[in-house]
């Protein structure tokens, strides 16, 4: 068997299409797990880093030197270094600075788009391989009796052309 023709053999499998989208999910289920922050550093980098500046147009504390990002940055390790969660501490910048302060969607459409996006991909490939599939082998019963048909009709006109010779 040729090489090209195990290929193809081989994307036809139903098989290895069933094992790609397990290996597929299986991948995104460890790339979806996080890990939980568990360090006083690890909290204040993650705080740091969903928390906006309030001062900048579109940047993390972490990421701004403005004097509020510093004097915010200061106040964030305070309230961890008290004890106060992660959830807390963002219901406080909430309150003081509104909604946006957090950089991370909150809603959950915004987690439900891509995976809806992502679901109908996966959908539309596989109708598009379900419609790919070669077509049955085998002979419908009125094709069988059209073949016998014409050969009745081509073994006849050979008898009449032997009849005819002979």
């Amino acid at each position: 068997m040729s090489d090209a023709l195990a290929l193809g053999t081989l994307l036809r499998s139903r098989s290895m299409w069933a094992a790609l989208v397990v290996v597929f999910v299986v991948l995104l289920a460890i790339g979806s797990a996080h890990t939980s922050v568990t360090t006083r550093a690890q909290r204040i980098a993650n705080l740091e880093n969903v928390l906006k500046c309030p001062s900048c147009a579109d940047a993390s504390l972490a990421q701004s030197e403005t004097v509020a990002a510093n004097e915010l940055k200061s106040t964030i390790r305070d309230w961890v270094g008290q004890g106060l969660s992660d959830q807390s501490i963002e219901a406080r910048m909430v309150a003081t600075y509104g909604q946006g302060e957090l950089l991370r969607p909150t809603e959950s459409v915004l987690w439900i788009v891509p995976a809806v996006a992502v679901s109908a991909a996966v959908a539309g490939l596989l109708l598009f391989f379900a419609r790919r599939r070669p077509p049955e082998r085998g002979v419908s019963k009125e094709g069988e009796a059209r073949v016998l048909e014409l050969l009745g009709r081509r073994a006849d006109s050979r008898r009449r052309e032997v009849d005819d010779d002979g």
